[in-house]
């Protein structure tokens, strides 16, 4: 009996030693990733519990995706680009720009996101100055960018508001659906918690203390999400949280049949509720004086159709299901056009770009951030669409 127990006491000390040693290695090969793997750029404000990113970040750090080093720089505020006065200059045009990681921006040099790049571009105007705020961060979805928009956008009096959503938003949405009727009835929601299922750099619970500390624990989630099969083990052992919009099934992500024609109950729910959120974010930016322009920015599978064919001829699966990739956007317009909303569809200047030339690509690695010139093409069609 000792001796089992001694050999037990071996095995658990050399688990420790492996997944020790296995830190130590991602800590060497991973340190100069900093973007991709570490969360070293992102914060928690203590004021408001939301997650920032580190204020007055000024740095070269490695993009994984762009297999290059960028620079980052935050301002005083916590967000990606230069600090700006709270009181706005007479004469002067302010648009605040909101969304989650493609806004972000943190796979390229801050000065050449697309926000950068259009007050660049907008400045050329010598009648008329221009200042335009980026105010994303990762991993948000439109009902944290809502709170955003409360707790830190509107002091800084916008004249115009470019939301902008990318269809994993209703993902992240469909953890808020619980409080639906508050938003419906235009109820104060601004005591509502943050979800955990989301980028909430406030969380409490062990799984997320093992992610901000370790480099080896955040490679493995990062890989789990990317594959269903673990995804879904990971959920039914409690190691991922599930929403409405339930876990993979036959190998597909959850997010793909948010495509899916026609839609799932729960899936249509979400849909709604995300429309319902945009529908209060339009009532709040007007009676702040703003006017609200809400931008779709499409998944590479939406425009690339050779993307989209090499994911069909990987996963047999998909043949099983009715695929439309135009229902997201096709929805949202037809919808926030009754609510005359403004509405700037990026999938169709997307697609004109992909049929100029097949070859060309505005994601990192084809489907993942906005690359260089990603950054430029909206900046390109924003600087037209918004009517100043």
């Amino acid at each position: 009996m000792g001796s089992l127990f001694k050999k037990l006491l071996l095995i658990c000390f050399g688990g420790i030693l492996g997944v020790l040693f296995l830190e130590f290695g991602f800590r060497i090969v991973l340190h100069a990733e900093q973007v991709a793997f570490s969360r070293q750029i992102v914060a928690v404000d203590e004021k408001t519990g939301h997650t920032i990113h580190k204020k007055n970040f000024s740095a070269v750090v490695y993009s994984n995706e762009l297999g290059k080093d960028v620079l980052i720089e935050t301002n005083n505020e916590g967000f990606v680009g230069k600090d700006y006065p709270v009181e706005k200059e007479k004469g002067t045009k302010r648009i605040a720009i909101i969304g989650d990681s493609y806004v972000a921006a943190l796979q390229v040099d801050t000065e050449k996101n697309f926000v950068s790049l259009l007050e660049k571009e907008l400045s050329k105007n010598p009648a008329q100055k221009f200042e335009v705020m980026n105010f994303g961060v990762g991993g948000q979805g439109t009902f944290e960018e809502l709170e955003r928009y409360y707790y830190y956008v509107r002091k800084y009096k916008p004249d115009y508001v470019v939301l902008v959503f990318y269809p994993n938003d209703f993902e992240n949405n469909q953890y808020y659906l619980q409080y639906k009727d508050l938003i419906e009835k235009d109820s104060p929601i601004w005591d509502i918690p943050l979800s955990d299922a989301n980028n909430n750099q406030g969380r409490k619970d062990l799984k997320y203390l093992l992610m901000k500390n370790s480099y080896l624990v955040r490679f493995l989630d990062a890989r789990v999400k990317q594959n269903a099969f673990l995804n879904k083990l990971a959920i039914t052992v409690g190691l991922q949280s599930q929403g409405p919009l339930g876990a993979p099934k036959e190998g597909i992500h959850p997010t793909t049949f948010i495509f899916e024609d026609p839609l799932q109950e729960s899936f249509t729910d979400v849909y709604e509720f995300t429309l319902e959120l945009i529908k209060y974010f339009d009532r709040r930016t007007k009676e702040d004086g703003a006017r609200l322009v809400f931008t779709y920015l499409p998944m590479a599978i939406q425009v690339d159709d050779a993307l989209w064919k090499e994911k069909n001829d990987a996963v047999s699966e998909l043949s099983n299901y009715i695929w439309n990739l135009n229902l997201p956007n096709s929805y949202l317009k037809e919808r926030l056009a009754k609510e005359k909303i403004s509405f700037i569809d990026l999938m169709e200047e997307f697609k004109k770009e992909y049929k100029k030339d097949p070859g060309i690509t505005l994601y990192n690695g084809r489907e993942g951030h906005l690359n260089e010139k990603g950054h430029k093409k909206i900046q390109s069609v924003l600087s037209q669409k918004i009517k100043f």
